[in-house]
């Protein structure tokens, strides 16, 4: 449905767009090989991608079912910004839970290469999610399999300020969603909590769940786990949204001026 919107070809009134996780699943299943790669449209792939991540997997154990690297980001008005995806190691036994804590957070579908066995073992992205469904994803992968971080920014991704990563309703909806699927796992684990309510507190400030975000937020100050940069996030969120958007237009804009924006390592959170 976007890439007919950006070719100007009109939707089918009263036609309901599929999901995300719907368009990667019908594509993984048309795959023959042994890999599967995913990208977005408009996003693009350095030539060296596929050879680079397909070395490094045909290295590794069968109990390794991804590599992935990090990426690109160009923001609007052509600023680039390097996103340093956490780095997950294949011989960690406390993978799955990283992955709870929200650490997989900063890996991207289109930065990423699996094995297509183990991609329709589990079924593929949940269908039903509107957001967030490569996070719930990488998850269920998590649990039984292994990942691994292959050095490189791979993977141009063109933010357009727009789609369903910025659904901020959609964006609390998965929130939900997932606290409740994997509940038996988080078990009330503050260490594993927490950085979900980071996560969704500071994504939620703009929109109109912004009480909602407040509260999380709360959370995590009064959790005993709060970073120093949680309570300037909770400061943010007392500003509302007006505050909120005047410190993004000052950023992109001092971003503008310089030529580059500060690169991000881990999740972001």
């Amino acid at each position: 449905a976007r890439a007919a919107r950006r070719r100007g070809t009109p939707r089918r009134r009263g036609a309901r767009a599929h999901s995300a996780g719907r368009a990667r699943n019908f594509g993984a299943s048309q795959a023959a090989g042994a890999l599967l790669a995913f990208n977005d449209c408009g996003d693009e792939w350095l030539p060296e991608k596929l050879s680079v991540q397909a070395a490094a997997m045909a290295a590794l154990p069968g109990n390794v079912a991804m590599v992935y690297s990090s990426l690109i980001r160009v923001h609007v008005g052509g600023i680039p910004q390097l996103l340093n995806s956490p780095e997950f190691d294949a011989r960690d036994p406390a993978t799955y839970r990283k992955a709870l804590a929200m650490e997989v957070s900063g890996i991207y579908p289109q930065t990423a290469l699996l094995r297509t066995a183990a991609f329709r073992e589990l079924g593929g992205f949940d269908e039903n999610m509107r957001c967030w469904e490569d996070l719930e994803f990488f998850f269920r992968l998590a649990k039984k399999y292994r990942l691994q971080h292959v050095p490189g920014h791979f993977t141009k991704l063109f933010d357009e300020y727009r789609g369903v990563s910025r659904n901020l309703d959609a964006m609390l909806e998965a929130h939900r969603l997932i606290l409740a699927k994997y509940a038996a796992d988080l078990a009330g684990d503050q260490d594993l909590l927490v950085p979900h309510y980071r996560a969704i507190g500071r994504r939620l400030i703009p929109s109109r769940h912004g009480a909602f975000a407040r509260r999380m937020l709360w959370r995590v100050a009064l959790s005993g786990r709060a970073r120093l940069s949680d309570f300037a996030w909770l400061m943010v969120s007392l500003g509302g949204p007006a505050l909120f958007c005047a410190l993004s237009r000052a950023r992109r804009e001092y971003w503008s001026l310089t030529g580059r924006a500060p690169a991000i390592s881990g999740t972001g959170f």
